[in-house]
């Protein structure tokens, strides 16, 4: 039963980040800057993971002013954000039109 669970819940988590991408793509436009709220931990792991593999992207990181203890990192790199939706926690994703 446990193993069914997790399963269901990998489901709808995978729904929950495949739709936050959706929404997204469908207004970005090329230049437009993405901020990924998350926490300490997860942000440890993100920059490990681009150390690691030696992704080519633009990315900051920077302690959030709103959310006491949590990270923003920030890109105008749709692969990058889409990447760290899809393989990364977070909180939360929004972006800023540049034009």
């Amino acid at each position: 039963m446990e193993w069914e669970e997790t399963k269901r819940d990998s489901e709808v988590l995978r729904k929950v980040k495949e739709r936050v991408f959706n929404n997204i793509t469908a207004s970005y436009k090329p230049g437009d800057t993405i901020y990924i709220l998350m926490d300490g931990s997860t942000a440890e792991g993100l920059v490990e993971d681009w150390f690691n593999h030696g992704y080519e992207c633009d990315m900051r990181l920077r302690k959030s002013e709103k959310n006491p203890g949590k990270v923003v990192m920030i890109t105008t790199d749709m692969m990058w954000a889409s990447r760290v939706i899809r393989w990364h926690k977070y909180l939360k994703v929004t972006f800023k039109s540049n034009s």
